[in-house]
């Protein structure tokens, strides 16, 4: 990334220490057969699709470049009699950066360049994104060649990030629903909405990347916001942890009631276990979790059953847990069912299997990526279409990139698409409940695509498992019980109670004995009195009583 500054000076002076051919992985005589010139007056587009390849991956293209190809191949169908399109297939790296340096090739560079400038041919470069190790996902160096050629180019896994819409990002896109920052958005929103006084964050280390990188995100968003007091706490997973996490619990219930978990889903089930088994779940406690899409290879299935004797308890413990995930959007939907989108990635993975003799993890786990990437091209092929009724040029790439800013798509096949004021896609989130009574996840807070930062409350209140929703965050004498005034110990009251009773029981022998002798000397001088007055009113006497 040293180099990015010096990328952003001019187009030659980026592309001279790069050759082309390793740049786009390509020799010049197999480009110039996809780019030569045809014998018509259609204009022309290249959609150049770059990346590496490896056996596994979400941004390899082994994994990614299929759905691209089925994509191109439906917007070729709809827009063939319009546009001369080429489908241009490199095995570049992701960023300029990485790539090694071979001068000697500049002839290579110079006829790409010139192929650039050849009249009414446009270029949009697509990219699933960096793989991590080679290059970071949201490396700005290619984007920022694409910004200095004003031609479009696009993210479509990675989730890069586009802070605005200047250098060297004024033409590009991020068109993935997977992105880390939505949910992230999520958390904090939550935790606003709430006002949580304290937050634990718990990541699990050997669980994927990507839930470091949420944990880190929300933990740098919290205190830049003030938002709580946050406690940061790391482990280490193994299959018998359940020791470890009794530590991990005690030191949670020493500062905080909230936890958000960032880790694999079979951890985060024996986790809530482990707090039913310590008392730590119901109406004191509460337990985020995040699914950015259904992917159990990758996260787990985040589920309390597992067919094991700990089902009904892990059922109780994950009354406690709430999951930030997508919107189900199936209601949406209006032509393409569900059998055809299956029909969708069987094609994707019989491409990938003939083309790189790879295969996919067990069941759909990608399905969310590779659906993403293949519309991300059906939207390339709708701004192509619209620019060219309009009669607008086509080659001015900012111009393209204005077109997909602050609008939902209306996708026959596959719902609405929304792409907000930076260029990024942004789907609808929810924030969901395990419902004991019906077994299913119900969702109660809805944050829509274009209103972000906002949730809005849905179904009714929740039912809280035993007590009242939202939930105190603080406990009224503290997390450790420690900030009521000191009452005295129970052995001191006790002794106190027991003395004050047999106080009383004497005091009231006491008082029995006394009236029962009061009233046996009154007994004499009842009579005598009643006797001498007999006297008096029968036979007067002189005698004094």
């Amino acid at each position: 990334m040293s180099s990015l500054p010096r990328l952003l000076t001019g187009a030659w002076v980026i592309l001279s220490q790069f050759s082309i051919s390793q740049f786009y992985g390509y020799s010049a005589v197999t480009l110039a057969e996809n780019l030569q010139k045809r014998p018509n007056t259609l204009p022309k587009v290249s959609i150049v699709v770059y990346g590496r390849v490896a056996s596994q991956g979400a941004t390899s293209l082994s994994i990614t470049e299929p759905p691209y190809e089925v994509a191109f191949e439906r917007i070729k169908g709809d827009l063939g009699d319009h546009f001369d399109l080429r489908y241009v297939q490199t095995s570049a790296f992701p960023c300029l950066s990485a790539l090694p340096t071979n001068a000697s090739n500049a002839d290579d560079l110079a006829w790409w360049y010139n192929q650039r400038q050849e009249a009414d041919h446009t270029f949009v470069f697509i990219t699933p994104g960096g793989s991590g190790l080679l290059c970071d996902a949201n490396d700005a160096s290619v984007h920022a060649m694409a910004d200095n050629w004003n031609t479009l180019a696009f993210n479509t896994v990675s989730g890069l990030e586009i802070p605005a819409r200047t250098a060297p990002f004024s033409t590009s896109l991020s068109l993935t629903s997977v992105g880390a920052a939505a949910y992230v958005s999520n958390a904090l929103t939550l935790a606003a909405r709430y006002q949580w006084e304290s937050i634990f964050i718990l990541l699990d280390e050997s669980s994927v990347p990507a839930f470091r990188a949420l944990a880190l995100a929300l933990d740098k968003g919290l205190r830049r916001m003030s938002l709580a007091k946050v406690q940061f706490y790391r482990i280490r997973s193994t299959p018998s942890s359940r020791f470890h996490l009794k530590q991990t619990l005690w030191t949670f219930g020493n500062a905080s009631r909230v936890m958000f978990y960032y880790g694999h889903a079979t951890q985060l089930r024996l986790l809530l276990i482990t707090a039913a088994a310590y008392n730590m779940i119901g109406e004191h406690y509460v337990y985020v979790a995040t699914e950015m899409m259904p992917a159990p290879s990758l996260y787990g299935n985040l589920s309390w059953f597992n067919g094991d004797e700990d089902d009904e308890e892990a059922r109780r413990a994950f009354q406690s847990l709430l999951i930030l995930q997508p919107l189900d959007v199936a209601s949406q939907q209006t032509n393409r069912t569900g059998s055809d989108k299956g029909e969708l990635l069987a094609e994707f993975r019989k491409r990938s299997q003939r083309k790189y003799n790879t295969t996919y993890a067990p069941g759909n786990d990608l399905a969310t990526v590779l659906l993403d990437s293949y519309v991300a091209v059906l939207l390339i092929g709708q701004i192509l279409h619209e620019t060219l009724e309009e009669r607008q040029d086509l080659s001015d790439g900012r111009r393209l990139a204005d077109r997909f800013l602050n609008r939902t798509f209306h996708i026959a096949d596959f719902g609405d698409v929304f792409v907000d004021e930076k260029g990024q896609r942004k789907d609808s989130h929810a924030v969901a409940y395990y419902d004991v009574v019906s077994d299913v996840r119900q969702i109660f807070l809805v944050e829509y695509a274009s209103s972000p930062g906002a949730m809005s409350a849905v179904n009714g209140p929740i039912p809280w498992t035993r007590g009242a929703w939202p939930l105190i965050s603080r406990p009224s004498c503290g997390y450790r019980g420690d900030t009521c005034p000191a009452t005295g110990s129970p052995g001191l009251w006790t002794g106190a109670t027991i003395g004050g009773c047999m106080g009383i029981g004497f005091c009231a022998v006491v008082l029995l004995r006394w009236i029962k002798h009061r009233i046996s000397e009154m007994e004499p001088c009842w009579i005598l009195q009643q006797h001498l007055r007999f006297r008096d009113e029968n036979h007067p006497s002189n005698d004094s009583f």
